[in-house]
């Protein structure tokens, strides 16, 4: 991201997430530290950034995708993004 960092000038970011469980279960290391590792460091970046952000659970794409896209549509409006 540092390289594109002085071309945002107002960024708005969504976060995707999956529970640290099925990740560990999906890992052949069957361990959360990569995800604690991604997690953090994505949090850390919007949170330097000061940008609005949200984020949006893999399993609720998987459940209820017209509800998550709409609220993710409602988001990005609100937030300025056409």
């Amino acid at each position: 991201l540092p390289l594109w960092r002085p071309f945002l000038n107002s960024p708005t970011c969504i976060i995707p997430y999956r529970h640290p469980a099925e990740v560990a279960a999906s890992s052949i290391f069957h361990s959360t530290t990569l995800w604690v590792n991604y997690m953090v460091a994505a949090l850390h970046t919007v949170s330097e950034l000061r940008c609005p952000t949200m984020l949006v659970s893999y399993d609720r794409w998987l459940t209820d995708s017209h509800r998550q896209y709409a609220e993710m549509l409602h988001f990005l409006r609100c937030n300025g993004v056409p």
